[in-house]
């Protein structure tokens, strides 16, 4: 089971589980259920089901999606969002700025890096 809660927008409930349908394309089903504060709980099908480690970061309506696991005695109005993945994409940047030493520089000024695509 996963907690998600999308960022700086709120949707109905269809709308939010029919994108997530939409952009995780699951092996198996998953049911969702609000919790409140903008925070629903999803249990999926099949429990190898991966999201949270998945292809993320994930976005929806280009706002992100938090994903973190569900913990025993969750209260959505104690919970502060400090942080979350994000993809950079740095445009125009000139080819010789592509080097591996560089990018990780850059990235390093953003946040601490997960992944990077040369």
């Amino acid at each position: 089971m996963i907690i998600i809660k999308l960022l700086a927008k709120k949707l109905s409930f269809l709308v939010m589980r029919d994108r997530l349908k939409a952009i995780w394309r699951l092996s198996g089903g998953f049911e969702m259920v609000g919790v409140g504060y903008g925070f629903y709980m999803v249990k999926f099908d099949l429990a190898q089901e991966r999201v949270s480690s998945g292809k993320g970061p994930w976005m929806i309506f280009d706002h992100y999606l938090v994903v973190r696991p569900w913990v025993i005695n969750f209260v959505a109005f104690e919970v502060k969002i400090d942080s979350t993945m994000v993809w950079i994409h740095f445009s125009s940047l000139g080819l010789e700025y592509y080097d591996e030493s560089i990018l990780l520089a850059l990235a390093a000024a953003v946040g601490q890096l997960v992944r990077m695509d040369f």
